[in-house]
């Protein structure tokens, strides 16, 4: 796999397997990574498609020199360093329109128990197909927002912040705002 650590290649199973001509990237997810710093050095020739979540929409598992991104075929995605990746660590979040906000990335191989801790002390479990997972998390006040990604991996328990979760998604109507 090039320059990619190997670190990620251990930690996310997609990356182990063939690479088939449906982990292609779309042009959306293309023009993401383009749009990414370049010291990141993705590699859009190595990515892995999946099916996330809820939406059971392709994402894509993008590994790079250094870091390992994932991207939806819309363009929404994140990108983490190789340490935090392997931890757990790669979480982003798209606005989904008033009061909606997708909250996707990458767990490692083995985390269990996942799930969105809403402000509120409310959570919303999911399942991280293939290591990627994206939640769709509405709500009408700040407290119903989410906070945190929960995950055990390891018999340890991991809390990870969710950005981009405040109040001003309230006031914004354009669906496909990102934020890091």
């Amino acid at each position: 796999m090039g320059d990619v650590d190997e670190a990620i290649v251990r930690s996310f199973a997609p990356l182990r397997r063939l690479r088939r001509l449906s982990d292609a990237l779309p042009a959306p997810a293309v023009v993401a990574v383009g749009l990414s710093p370049a010291d990141f050095q993705l590699a859009c020739g190595e990515s892995r498609a999946v099916r996330a979540g809820a939406s059971g929409r392709p994402w894509y598992v993008v590994p790079g020199r250094g870091v390992l991104g994932v991207y939806d075929d819309r363009g929404a995605g994140s990108v983490a360093r190789t340490a935090w990746a392997v931890v757990g660590r790669c979480v982003g979040t798209s606005f989904r329109g008033r009061g909606a906000l997708e909250v996707h990335g990458l767990l490692p191989d083995g985390a269990t128990e996942a799930r969105v801790v809403r402000q509120n002390a409310e959570s919303v479990e999911f399942i991280a197909r293939q290591n990627v997972f994206d939640v769709l998390v509405t709500g009408n006040d700040v407290s119903e927002l989410p906070e945190v990604v929960e995950f055990v991996r390891d018999g340890k328990r991991h809390r990870v912040d969710v950005p981009g979760a405040n109040k001003d998604m309230f006031n914004c109507n354009t669906p496909g705002t990102r934020f890091f």
